[in-house]
């Protein structure tokens, strides 16, 4: 986030409060489910979205495992590498 000015040359995104493109990276707390934590987040934003209802109006915090496809891609990827798993098993036998 410090770097952000210096990378992405012309555009404030600390500055501008309708940008949505941040993803962080965390752990939960021993004893803190996902749909707890992902609550007291929204929380957050219902907070954020009364004070700034035109930026922040609607706004949706989904916490997702780690990954490069996230929550949306992982189970039809993990599907498909499970098929061409078992067809190259099937090639190689």
């Amino acid at each position: 986030m410090a770097m952000q000015k210096e990378l992405q040359a012309g555009e404030d995104l600390q500055e501008r409060r309708s940008a949505r493109n941040f993803f962080a990276l965390g752990r939960l707390k021993p004893g803190v489910t996902t749909a707890h934590a992902e609550s007291a987040l929204n929380g957050i934003g219902q907070n954020l979205a009364r004070e700034y209802p035109q930026d922040n109006g609607g706004m949706q915090i989904t916490l997702t495992p780690p990954g490069l496809v996230g929550a949306f891609g992982r189970k039809p990827i993990i599907g498909f590498v499970a098929v061409m798993f078992g067809v190259s098993c099937l090639v190689l036998w």
